[in-house]
């Protein structure tokens, strides 16, 4: 598909109307402003140009399904890699298919479009932010200030809190710690949602705990584990833990020891975008990345 935007909203606006999805866009919603929007997502990723139409579409029909927008607000449009079976004995191959990914501030409104929820949010707090969380007999409470400027300093925690119509507040709190636990779980952790929107998807990690409190909560959490790559039950999630950093590292230098490094290394900075002098320079979640950039490479 071309990433020229006006072929792109040419070809891309013809398979939505030929998909039926303008029969289940979001109340409000244009089929231009929505096809519009798609094709914005399909230009600025070059991975999306390379996803397979079909699933380009599903992942849009799903997004409108749940009456949002791909406009990387409310929605997203992300690829990954899956395997393909090989017919008539040919080898699997790996092809990439596109992804719909509800945002934190898409799946806030859809919660409020339940009639239940008269606010809701999610935030991202800074070291330097003032906050704090606590309860007693009347309920639960928190009080949030933010630092504003570059003085915020690194990310500790994110809350989300929800007051129903009832007048009930609902809050819930996840330290960094807790939130890389999540991260570790997903298929996704070292690229995508969790390398470029990370405070986004911590919000809407700490929003799904939260979604779990809500009345008619399981469209609501079926919605935040759309594109998590892994599924929340509050059972497992407590067994999750970050993999061990030196099992990558020790890869890393098995599948690189018979080769030699000044033909490894210059090919490690261009993939990684920036200079690396030793096998130390790659932290964990490029390692990753380069192991399976590798391993599909094989496959």
């Amino acid at each position: 598909m071309s990433m020229d935007l006006a072929s792109t909203q040419n070809q891309l606006g013809s398979a939505i109307m030929a998909a039926g999805i303008e029969a289940v866009l979001p109340k409000g919603t244009t089929m231009d402003h929505f096809i519009r929007c798609a094709s914005i997502a399909m230009v600025q990723s070059k991975d999306l140009g390379e996803a397979s139409q079909d699933s380009i579409i599903m992942a849009l029909t799903m997004c409108a399904k749940d009456g949002l927008v791909p406009d990387n607000k409310e929605a997203a449009l992300v690829t990954f890699n899956t395997k393909v079976k090989g017919l008539n004995g040919q080898r699997d191959e790996w092809v990439k298919k596109a992804q719909y990914l509800p945002m934190i501030d898409g799946v806030i409104k859809r919660a409020r479009m339940s009639g239940q929820v008269a606010s809701m949010a999610a935030k991202a707090v800074y070291k330097n932010d003032e906050f704090n969380y606590w309860m007693d007999e009347n309920g639960e409470h928190y009080k949030y200030v933010p630092k504003f400027g570059d003085e915020r300093g690194e990310l500790m925690l994110c809350f989300a809190y929800a007051k129903l119509t009832n007048g009930e507040l609902l809050i819930e709190v996840m330290t960094k710690a807790d939130i890389d636990k999540v991260k570790a779980a997903s298929k996704t952790s070292a690229y995508g949602p969790w390398v470029d929107w990370y405070d986004r998807m911590g919000c809407k990690a700490v929003m799904h705990r939260l979604c779990r409190r809500l009345p008619n909560a399981s469209e609501i959490v079926q919605m935040c584990e759309q594109g998590m790559n892994m599924a929340f039950d509050p059972t497992t999630e407590k067994d999750i833990t970050p993999p061990p950093t030196e099992n990558y590292g020790e890869k890393l230098v098995n599948l690189f020891a018979d080769k030699p490094a000044d033909k490894y290394l210059p090919w490690l900075t261009k993939k990684l975008g920036h200079e690396i002098l030793s096998l130390e320079d790659v932290t964990a979640e490029e390692s990753v990345k380069v192991i399976e950039h590798m391993e599909n490479a094989k496959a």
